[in-house]
């Protein structure tokens, strides 16, 4: 996601292209200090295009005029000789990017009423689809309350009225650190407003980490935004607590979304670098990986699988299943959080399987990964005992257990 969440309100992306020594130093509102602009739309493409990564792009809603993201669209998408297709090449693409993910605006319901944004997305959306055909345009919703319904009614009735574009042009409603509750409830509306299914959700932010990052005067005296503009002045760090309670909490996150999966199409870790609850930290040559990058490992082999149903005798164990495209392997995870105790976990499959691997992350609640001792939290091999269609693991309290079935 480029380039960002609040930057992306002041954000212009020219400052960011061209030879590096001729890039301006800008300002950063939000954070205080300023930018070199260093790393821009290229480098940030390019990085996506190295990791197989899909990118998103975030435009400029407050600061910045429509002009400015068709003209971004161009450079990023446009096949053509135009100013801006000509531009990319000169800074070394030829190709397009191919970049399909565009954002109205960050926090929208900050920033302006529903009925506005509203408007300001009606008129974006038909532009922007009319250099890119095939974008795929996210718009900021809000987790909670009432912002939703009335930007979805403002939104569907400027299309009944519009002569010029009267079909939706919007494909994914952002939220963010949004509970299921949340989840469903912008489903229905969505569906309601826009047709069953028509819509779809990007989770912007989701994060996870123990305790403060900040001194406590800052949450007891200071809203979000003077907390924001106070850290970038004060020059505290961003880094937060990466121990075995926060990556209990960013394996349950990620099954949370997994369950929503045909509905929530984008989900944003915030941040996978150093900042906040990361999965890796770095520190001049130093590389860790936290906790956090051993849950993102292990329950990797649900990517691109079948969410499959499961059944529990309990309400202590979180569980999550799915099944390979060529139906050969189950894959299942297990949260059990810390308080209830060692657990002995049968699980009973459909098809029995013919073998078993399993590993455990495991902890007490402080445990962190640190750069003198990387190694405290890291998965250990762990048995799978196997008779006919019964599996069983042991899953200590405090634990993430990743194991994957043979069919």
């Amino acid at each position: 996601r480029w380039p960002g969440g609040t930057v992306a309100d002041t954000y212009h992306w020219q400052d960011g292209i061209g030879p590096r020594d001729q890039r301006p130093r800008t300002w950063s509102y939000f954070f205080g200090g300023e930018d070199d602009n260093q790393f821009g739309t290229d480098e940030f493409l390019r990085l996506c295009e190295l990791l197989g990564a899909v990118a998103v792009i975030k435009t400029n809603a407050i600061t910045a005029d429509l002009d400015e993201t068709l003209q971004w669209m161009q450079y990023c998408n446009y096949k053509g000789g135009s100013r801006w297709s000509r531009l990319r090449s000169q800074n070394g693409h030829a190709e397009p990017y191919g970049v399909r993910y565009w954002q109205i605006g960050n926090e929208a319901s900050d920033a302006f009423s529903p009925e506005r944004y509203a408007e300001l997305v009606h008129q974006r959306s038909y532009f922007m689809r009319q250099v890119d055909p095939d974008a795929r345009i996210i718009v900021t919703g809000c987790a909670g309350g009432d912002w939703n319904e009335l930007f979805l009614k403002r939104y569907t009735h400027l299309l009944k009225r519009s002569s010029v574009a009267n079909r939706n042009m919007i494909h994914l409603m952002g939220l963010k650190y949004p509970s299921p509750e949340h989840i469903e409830q912008t489903v229905a509306e969505l569906d309601q407003y826009l047709g069953a299914g028509e819509v779809d959700i990007a989770v912007e932010e989701w994060r996870a980490f123990s305790g403060r990052m900040l001194p406590d005067a800052f949450y007891d005296e200071m809203t979000l935004h003077e907390r924001v503009l106070k850290q970038g002045q004060s020059n505290l760090t961003y880094e937060g607590t990466v121990d075995m309670e926060a990556s209990i909490l960013c394996a349950t996150r990620l099954h949370m979304l997994m369950r929503y999966a045909r509905r929530v199409k984008l989900a944003s870790f915030v941040y996978p670098t150093n900042a906040w609850g990361p999965m890796i930290k770095t520190n001049g040559s130093r590389f860790l990986r936290t906790s956090h990058y051993h849950v993102f490992d292990m329950l990797k082999e649900h990517m691109g699988a079948t969410l499959v149903d499961t059944e529990t005798n309990t309400q202590n164990l979180d569980v999550i299943a799915s099944v390979s495209d060529d139906h050969k392997r189950t894959h299942v995870s297990i949260v059990n959080p810390f308080g209830h105790g060692d657990v002995r976990l049968r699980l009973r499959t459909a098809i029995a399987p013919s073998r078993g691997t399993a590993s455990i992350l495991a902890g007490q609640p402080t445990d962190e990964n640190t750069f003198d001792k990387p190694d405290v939290l890291v998965p250990q091999a762990a048995s799978v005992e196997i008779h006919d269609h019964d599996c069983t693991f042991q899953c200590p309290s405090g634990s993430v257990t990743s194991a994957t079935l043979e069919l």
